[in-house]
């Protein structure tokens, strides 16, 4: 019976991941604010539905995860800090661009 559970579970988890991942889409491509404030609501709320799912089939001992220790937690951290601030200068940058008359880009 515990295998027919993971396969339930993992296709429910696997299903509401791929349902986030069109609201988010879909967002994003929202020309309406309140279409866009909508869609992101079903959003979060498919992340908040994946993750009460995976809790489940963690505590039943369905999806084992390797436990991180503090070190490897940090080199995590700083890469997508990293990568964040990257992303960022980029936006600045771009903005600035922007924020120039036609003539002066």
């Amino acid at each position: 019976m515990k295998m027919q559970e993971k396969s339930i579970l993992t296709d429910c988890l696997e299903s509401i991941k791929h349902a986030a991942e069109r609201y988010q889409e879909a967002a994003f491509e929202a020309d309406h604010d309140h279409v866009r404030d909508t869609l992101q609501d079903i959003m979060i709320d498919r992340v908040e539905q994946q993750a009460a799912v995976f809790s489940l089939m963690h505590q039943m001992g369905l999806y084992s995860t390797p436990e991180a220790n503090g070190e490897r937690v940090n080199e995590v951290l700083s890469l997508y800090r990293a990568e964040a601030e990257k992303m960022e200068a980029r936006h600045r940058s771009v903005e600035g661009v922007h924020a120039l008359p036609a003539k002066e880009r």
